[in-house]
């Protein structure tokens, strides 16, 4: 389960109220979680395991290799992630992509900006399913 804390790193969201893009502490991995993992290059969507974290540093376990300085939408139950792959090597459970991690947000943060209005005009066009709900 993901849980804010003060990171080492921080992340740029829109402030519901304001409208203004602000910095907010980032989050790190209390324990495993599944992720869906999606290379921008390609596409394809893979299932896989983040491991541990370390600041913007996280560990990804995956049944396919990941190519280096690649960028990937990372998602969880609870949140969407940018990322680029620093580093992927081979494992005995497949390979082990090191990550850095480039921005986030809470899926129940961006259902509230939603449904507040914060973007009226993109939910008209282009709402996900996950967060119409």
């Amino acid at each position: 389960m993901w849980k804010p804390t003060c990171g080492s790193i921080y992340t740029s969201a829109i402030n519901p109220h304001s409208r203004l893009m602000e910095r907010r502490p980032d989050f790190r991995l209390e324990t495993p979680e599944p992720v869906m993992i999606t290379p921008f290059e390609s596409g394809v969507v893979r299932s896989g395991q983040l491991l541990a974290s370390s600041g913007d540093d996280v560990q990804l376990q995956l049944d396919e290799v990941l190519a280096v300085g690649s960028l990937l939408k990372l998602e969880t139950g609870e949140a969407w992630m940018l990322a680029e792959v620093m580093d992927c090597q081979q494992s005995p459970d497949g390979f082990r992509a090191g990550i850095t991690l480039l921005n986030w947000i809470n899926k129940s943060e961006l259902r509230r900006i939603f449904r507040d209005g914060g973007f009226e005009e993109a939910s008209r066009n282009v709402i996900p399913g996950e967060i119409a709900a």
